[in-house]
């Protein structure tokens, strides 16, 4: 009769030993999730970013075979110069990383918001930013990210593309005002 209670307390310090254990490894639990979403989406970035780049050498290796036709070089060569990669989509929000080279190009822009679109839906919100790997996956952004923001496109808040000019990098988070142009999907006049 006396090994039963004995039987029962262990079972019981067991279970209240469990659950201590579980409750602590919880609560660190939550406290490592940002840590590990942060590390997700920079893995994410850098994926996208790698992507961009194997595709980008492939296409180099092919303009530097001897013998390929010069009109073949010079439209793979425009490809490479293309680089820019849908890096993230949550909601509406789609973000998208553009080479600093090609921030000018209206005419690729209006390509990339129209591609969006139709891969999307209509009136979508586009975030560019000139660095894959401060392309953010889901909000909110860091300071960090919210540097390398250089252009969006807000259907709800304004009629056309709009680039990013940093007002104020030191402030948290940065001051940025939007330059409004007249690029839409598909146009760019």
């Amino acid at each position: 009769m006396g090994k039963i209670p004995l039987v029962i307390v262990s079972a019981a310090a067991g279970l209240i030993f469990g659950l201590l254990v579980g409750t602590w490894i919880g609560q660190s639990g939550r406290y490592h999730d940002q840590a590990v979403i942060s590390k997700l989406q920079s893995k994410a970035a850098e994926a996208a970013s790698h992507a961009q780049t194997v595709q980008d050498q492939q296409q180099i290796e092919l303009v530097q075979v001897p013998g390929v036709d010069p009109k073949l070089k010079t439209k793979v060569a425009e490809q490479v110069t293309r680089a820019w990669g849908i890096v993230g989509h949550f909601g509406r929000v789609t973000t998208v990383w553009l080479a600093p080279k090609r921030l000018g190009d209206r005419n690729l822009i209006a390509q990339i918001l129209h591609s969006v679109s139709v891969k999307y839906g209509p009136k979508p919100i586009v975030w560019f930013f000139d660095d894959a790997r401060f392309t953010p996956v889901g909000v909110p952004m860091t300071d960090e990210q919210m540097l390398h923001e250089c252009g969006q496109y807000d259907p709800g808040q304004a009629d056309a593309f709009g680039y990013i000019k940093i007002v104020d990098a030191t402030a948290s988070p940065p001051t940025t005002k939007l330059v409004p142009t007249n690029i839409v999907p598909g146009y760019a006049p």
